[in-house]
């Protein structure tokens, strides 16, 4: 399908969405101020004249480039630090600067919660090119990092497939088995302790966090403690598991980060005030709810409350009302986006 919009689309998308990021301030990242000049400094080609890699110059650059793709992420960044050369060779990998330059909040988050031993690069670059969320097929805003998949923040929040356990917890489950050899066969996170949403306070100290289906399924745990492992969860613990990652059309070149009706909030509101309880439960099942750009134009057919904003607008010619919770949602993330 082409990517590109026609001006009439483009209007409607303009006129009758809103950018739904909030959740990016929940979930881990990084601070984009402190980082900008580290990524300035991934993209940027070394200069000057370069040492030598030794016997791994007798390899043409498209072996070095094959040898670099099958390395995990971790030893992959190592090796870019070696030199001036391997930084090249690093350097000169499309998918490394497309993922620098379009995620680089996950390319950091992978690096430092300790996940990249794990996976090579073109996992986290399959995730980027990723539209849906592999569990329910809605729009993915997210990864989630033990697994680097996509995910959407419905089931981010609530899936049992994305249930992560704790470190601490884990000591109850295995009482008989060196943690080490766990965190050799499951990815183990260590989390970044932002600020989470609707949290005053920061995590005061790192928390270690595994999927729990990772470990049913590589470590297949036993006993009195096996029936509980399926019901406790630490509050927020997806939360440090997950980080926002926009998606990026292979063919087109098209990025998005999703969008989500702002006429759905008019219709939830005008409910509201109308008592309404009825109409309030149908706008709920998609309040909030996140598309793509092609999927929410879908959504508008269907949508008598995002016609009538497109309606008032003349053509996209004349600003509508909206929703005071999707004027104060855009602000905040202008905001964030100047942190």
């Amino acid at each position: 399908m082409d990517g590109k919009l026609d001006q009439v689309q483009e209007a409607i998308l303009r006129v009758a969405t809103y950018p739904r990021r909030d959740w990016d301030l929940a979930v881990a990242r990084v601070n984009p101020a402190r980082h900008g000049a580290v990524r300035h400094s991934l993209l940027r080609p070394p200069a000057g004249p370069a040492a030598t890699l030794g016997r791994l110059d007798i390899f043409p650059a498209e072996v070095l480039n094959e040898i670099c793709l099958h390395l995990d992420i971790a030893s992959l960044f190592y090796f870019r630090h070696v030199n001036k050369r391997a930084s090249q060779v690093v350097h000169g990998l499309p998918s490394y600067q497309f993922l620098v330059d379009h995620a680089f909040d996950a390319w950091c988050v992978v690096l430092r919660t300790g996940i990249a031993p794990y996976f090579p690069l073109p996992h986290l670059t399959a995730a980027l090119h990723t539209e849906n969320c592999r569990l329910c097929g809605s729009f993915g805003g997210y990864v989630f990092v033990p697994a680097l998949i996509r995910c959407c923040q419905t089931c981010m929040t609530s899936s049992p497939k994305l249930r992560v356990v704790t470190e601490a917890s884990l000591k109850n489950y295995f009482p008989n088995k060196p943690l080490s050899q766990v965190a050799r066969r499951v990815p183990m996170l260590k989390s970044l302790s932002p600020k989470y949403a609707g949290h005053l306070e920061a995590q005061k100290r790192a928390t270690y966090v595994l999927s729990e289906q990772q470990v049913l399924r590589e470590c297949q745990p036993r006993g009195p403690y096996h029936s509980r492992m399926v019901h406790e969860e630490a509050p927020l613990a997806r939360e440090m598991a997950t980080t926002g990652m926009v998606f990026v059309d292979k063919a087109s070149g098209r990025v998005e980060d999703g969008v989500s009706c702002s006429g759905c909030h008019v219709g939830y509101e005008a409910a509201l005030e109308r008592a309404d309880h009825e109409q309030v439960r149908k706008h709920m099942r998609v309040l909030g709810k996140v598309y793509s750009q092609r999927g929410f134009l879908d959504h508008f057919k269907a949508c008598p409350k995002a016609q009538e904003l497109w309606e008032s607008s003349q053509g996209g010619t004349r600003p509508v009302k909206l929703p005071m919770y999707v004027l104060l949602t855009e602000k905040t993330m202008m905001r964030y986006d100047l942190l």
